[in-house]
């Protein structure tokens, strides 16, 4: 369950940076990280996918099917409810630079201690069995955006990723419920970009015949 009773208070980026402090080498794994994050693993994992594709920095078509990947294994992982990540070695045994994290910290930390100041436990009734297994449908969702080869389209669902991670992280139902507006937003962008296209090829194929 992402959402346990004994609920550390931790803050996010304390639980990040003893966990840098503990690396002693250049590199780190997915697994290591999981295994330190423990049963906040689910919402802090979220996070940390969730802030480049906000941000553009996972723009790249292999780092942002990385990315989706992840976010789709997690969510699925939400939706049927286990204890803790389980993920492939494929994707568990990929290591990460200790510096990338530290620069993703340095640079972006500041701005989600300001949003951090605002989230509390609230809103019990979007952290319940049903609210996870919703939460995971919509996360899942996104992933499956990052994962497509559109333009930009990983940006709309990570800034809609970090807002749900934020939530699932502290149980802040608030936080939860405008990463579901956001989602809904993103959701209606994409409906009408993919109609836009359909039309677009049936134009192009018409003129030509």
């Amino acid at each position: 369950m992402i959402f346990k009773k004994d609920h550390k208070k931790e803050k996010v980026f304390q639980i990040l940076l003893v966990f840098l402090k503990n690396i002693k080498s250049d590199t780190f794994t997915i697994h290591e990280l999981v295994a330190a994050l423990k049963e906040r693993a689910f919402g802090i994992l979220l996070l940390i996918v969730a802030i480049p594709n906000a941000c553009l920095v996972a723009s790249i078509p292999m780092v942002s099917f990385v990315f989706g990947f992840i976010v789709i294994l997690v969510s699925i992982q939400i939706i049927f409810r286990p204890n803790k990540i389980k993920l492939p070695n494929v994707i568990g045994d990929k290591t990460f630079s200790k510096k990338q994290l530290e620069h993703i910290l340095d640079k972006y930390t500041s701005h989600l201690i300001k949003i951090e100041k605002y989230i509390k436990t609230r809103w019990f009734f979007l952290t319940s069995t049903i609210g996870e297994i919703i939460l995971g449908i919509i996360c899942l969702i996104h992933g499956i955006l990052i994962i497509l080869p559109i333009p930009l389209g990983n940006f709309l669902p990570g800034i809609a990723l970090v807002f749900l991670a934020l939530g699932v992280i502290e149980k802040d139902g608030l936080f939860i419920f405008i990463g579901y507006f956001l989602s809904i937003g993103v959701f209606l962008f994409f409906f009408k970009y993919s109609i836009f296209i359909y039309k677009a090829i049936e134009y192009f194929y018409e003129a030509f015949l």
